[in-house]
């Protein structure tokens, strides 16, 4: 039951919709596979292994230990008869001689690797004996204060810590409601108090980011040349100042994303170790410089595009706006003020997604006079086009080139704008017939790209919060949410409005993994009373889980770290662990109520004290173990084993230090307490009982009271 309710934890997030879903697939799908393994494991080779573990460990150091013995016996010859055959080579002295010396060097370098040989065997055969002996039930009742005998439930009886706690857990069940209640009140204390930071995905340091340099207006291409140089000689003066970055180039101009984007340049980072001890500047600190830098060049907005640590989802904080009923002028309008508001909370990298400023020349043909004269509108093209960019006419490719060469028909210089271009003839049936006669030269405002919805044109401003900002993204949408709700927006009533973008995935994950949550507990519900054929037991099991959810949000808070999308899976990852321990405590209690068929209220509080006592140990080493191979992602370290540097807050832990530290601080906490509550609510049928007998003897006793008058006496 313990594994089968770790893997339903797991098993609706195989079904996890979106690109969030596909994104984060693979962790289920590899939990599951891993607990099904180690479910074998436990069956069937641990078993095994721990039948014939000493004789194995006996075995293994003994085999070293003669190998390595050898090893220096047969070193130590190889050098003797190395020395010998030298010495014997020496030109002074007699033959006789030199054999001797190297006879007596060589018996010198034997008696050597045998003591070597002997001092490492014995080394290893006492660290053997010292392994055996400490998983031996002996040296472990020295430490913890095991119980050997069932029949010893006497306080007194117990040794070390687990006396401790049994003397502690005595106390707590001859007062089960206070325990209860103080249990309960903590972990509505901390709901209450504790309020960390919400975020979606973690934040990461990125390998590379992307400077995008955006200006209004129509520049020409050595202007877009030049104000990409001057982003690109800032990103110079910073590498010379601080090495951090790897590699940088210009991508393109004129050719990027985005309408108002002029250049792009991309820039690969260092290695995070490297550049942390080298310049010691964070990302945050890196962006922040790189903005000051910039700003006031120029009239351009300078945008860095930092990859996410999870799928795409666009800029932090993203607001969708459509008229309902089609009117363009207050979309434009409403789309305007968020862009305005966006720059009065601070927010950087704005984009309000309307088109750009500027002016588009049209030439419209009078069909009905370009039909008396006997002129297509394809002809009249070709005669715009030579007056423009040119008319293509063919392409050629000179020998030894592999790119071809477009061959262009174009008027003389005096003729190529379009204001001299409503001046040429155009040669028609009837003769030449000037474009002036036919068309007209009309000026527009310039269109943009635009987004429809349903059929209704949308735009959704959007913009970034500042890297070195203290705040995070839901405070910033809180408070846009909370400004357009209120109506100081003013906006007109024909526009509706959501969130997009990052709060939008994370509002649907949270959903899904709150559904997935319900779904397990029900499932997991299940299982425990098919168990346990309890209703009681299953009920206090799952409170555990609640309790551990306490504990992550006040780990949180106290430690300033965020509750995003790992905190959360850590939350679901914990809901194993600590039903598990809360399954083998209520499994012992079933168990020895079964065996030992305790009469009296006493003796039902010595069988709880007992449960309590004999599986402290084993829910001990879960928590323990877990906690210590999780505190160190938790606290940020890392270690290369391959060059066995050591790191703090590295990237590699960044991603995962939220579930790490939901699973640390929520196992602390629940551990504590359901060790005290649970065998506490153990102890309430026991008390009801006793209280009911009292109640019963107090009747039979006195003669005054009628048993039949009390329907709730009736079959005494």
């Amino acid at each position: 039951s313990s594994t089968a309710t770790t893997l339903v934890v797991f098993a609706p997030l195989l079904f996890w919709p979106g690109i969030v879903g596909s994104f984060m697939s693979f962790l289920p799908l590899t939990l599951i596979v891993t607990l099904t393994g180690s479910l074998l494991m436990a069956l069937v080779f641990v078993p095994i292994l721990g039948e014939h573990l000493e004789r194995f460990i006996w075995s293994l150091f003994g085999i070293a230990a003669f190998g390595i013995f050898l090893a220096s016996v047969v070193s130590v010859i190889v050098f003797a008869f190395g020395a010998a055959s030298g010495l014997a080579l020496l030109p002074q002295g007699s033959f006789i001689l030199n054999i001797l010396v190297s006879l007596i060097v060589g018996l010198v370098g034997l008696i050597a690797g045998v003591v070597v040989g002997a001092v490492i065997a014995a080394v290893l055969l006492l660290l053997a004996w010292g392994i055996t002996s400490l998983i031996s039930a002996t040296a472990r009742d020295r430490f913890i204060g095991d119980i050997q005998d069932e029949e010893e439930t006497e306080l007194e009886d117990f040794k070390g810590f687990t006396g401790f706690y049994a003397r502690v857990l005595n106390g707590a069940i001859r007062t089960p409601l206070w325990t209860m209640g103080a249990a309960i009140s903590i972990v509505m204390i901390v709901f209450l108090t504790s309020s960390p930071n919400t975020g979606f995905f973690p934040e990461v340091d990125p390998e590379q980011f992307i400077i995008n340099v955006k200006e209004r207006g129509n520049l020409s291409i050595e202007e877009k040349e030049q104000r990409a140089e001057q982003v690109q000689s800032i990103v110079f003066d910073m590498q010379r100042e601080y090495s951090e970055f790897a590699n940088f180039r210009l991508i393109a101009t004129g050719t990027n994303p985005g309408e108002d984007t002029i250049a792009t340049i991309d820039v690969e980072l260092t290695d995070w170790s490297v550049r942390v001890a080298g310049s010691g500047r964070s990302i945050a600190t890196l962006e922040a410089d790189l903005r000051e830098r910039i700003s006031g060049l120029f009239t351009a907005d300078v945008e860095l595009a930092l990859p996410a640590a999870g799928p795409p989802t666009g800029k932090d904080v993203q607001v969708q706006l459509q008229s309902l009923l089609g009117n363009e002028q207050s979309l434009i309008e409403a789309a305007r003020i968020v862009g305005e508001r966006y720059r009065e909370m601070g927010l950087v990298d704005i984009d309000d997604r309307l088109t750009l400023p500027g002016f588009e020349a049209h030439i419209k043909v009078d069909d009905l006079k370009a039909a008396e004269v006997g002129v297509t509108k394809s002809e009249i093209s070709q005669y715009i086009a030579m007056a423009t960019g040119g008319l293509q006419v063919v392409s050629y490719r000179p020998v030894g080139s592999s790119e071809e060469i477009d061959i262009k028909l174009r008027y003389e210089e005096q003729y190529r704008d379009l204001a001299s271009a409503l001046d040429i003839d155009i040669l028609s049936p009837s003769g030449a017939v000037p474009l002036r006669d036919i068309a007209s030269l009309e000026y527009e405002p310039k269109a943009g790209i635009i987004t429809r919805l349903d059929g209704k044109r949308i735009l959704t401003p959007q913009a970034n919060i500042p890297p070195d900002s203290t705040r995070v993204v839901s405070e910033y949408v809180t408070e846009v949410r909370e400004w357009i709700e209120s109506g100081q927006a003013g906006f007109a009533e024909d526009i509706v409005w959501t969130f997009r973008g990052a709060d939008e995935e994370q509002a649907e994950s949270f959903a899904f993994l709150g559904q997935a949550f319900v779904i397990a507990l029900f499932v997991m519900f299940i299982i425990l009373i098919t168990q346990f054929n309890s209703f009681y037991h299953a009920i206090l099991i799952l409170l555990a889980v609640f309790m551990s959810i306490g504990g992550v949000m006040l780990g949180l808070f106290l430690t300033g770290g965020t509750f995003d999308l790992m905190a959360m899976i850590g939350i679901i990852s914990l809901a194993g662990i600590v039903v598990n321990n809360n399954i083998v405590l209520i499994d012992t209690y079933q168990h020895l109520m079964r065996e030992r068929q305790p009469k009296t209220y006493e003796e039902r509080l010595q069988v709880i004290i007992l449960t309590g006592a004999q599986r402290l140990r084993p829910v001990m080493l879960t928590t323990v173990t877990t906690i210590l191979g999780l505190l160190p992602i938790a606290m940020g370290v890392n270690i290369d084993f391959t060059t066995g540097i050591m790191t703090i807050g590295s990237p590699a832990t960044q991603w995962w230090a939220g579930l790490a530290q939901a699973v640390v601080f929520g196992l602390s906490f629940a551990t504590v307490l359901t060790l005290l509550f649970t065998p506490a609510a153990l102890s309430v049928p026991a008390l009801i009982d006793r209280a009911v007998e009292n109640r019963r003897a107090r009747r039979e006793a006195d003669p005054t009271i009628v048993k039949e008058d009390d329907p709730y006496l009736e079959g005494i």
